[in-house]
């Protein structure tokens, strides 16, 4: 599913839709500010039970961020999770430059 950044409304709809397709493995890619809104419309319908597999990937779920948050702590538990370290070397730098600048209008 897709939404709009910061948009509750669309978030929920998009859960709904992967819980009515029977989705069971669901890799997210979101801005930070949506990935509690997300994890917690997922809950609510059921899709953060044994039977799912999130893969959070890019920093969505930066431990960095969101780390010291206890609801964000709860509803990853159990998920897997994958972030480049952009640090140690020159081209992660300008990646993670260039990335940080990009908002929704600009991914099309």
């Amino acid at each position: 599913g897709s939404w709009t950044e910061s948009n509750a409304a669309e978030i929920r709809e998009a859960v709904q839709m992967m819980r009515d397709i029977g989705v069971n493995i669901i890799v997210s890619l979101s801005f930070e500010v949506d990935l509690l809104p997300l994890l917690s419309s997922a809950e609510d319908e059921g899709l953060l039970a044994d039977n799912f597999v999130w893969i959070i990937i890019e920093g969505s779920g930066s431990a960095a961020n969101l780390g010291t948050n206890p609801e964000a702590t709860r509803l990853m538990a159990g998920m897997l999770s994958f972030e480049a370290n952009p640090v140690p070397a020159f081209g992660f730098q300008r990646l993670f430059r260039l990335w940080g600048s990009l908002r929704p209008a600009g991914c099309t």
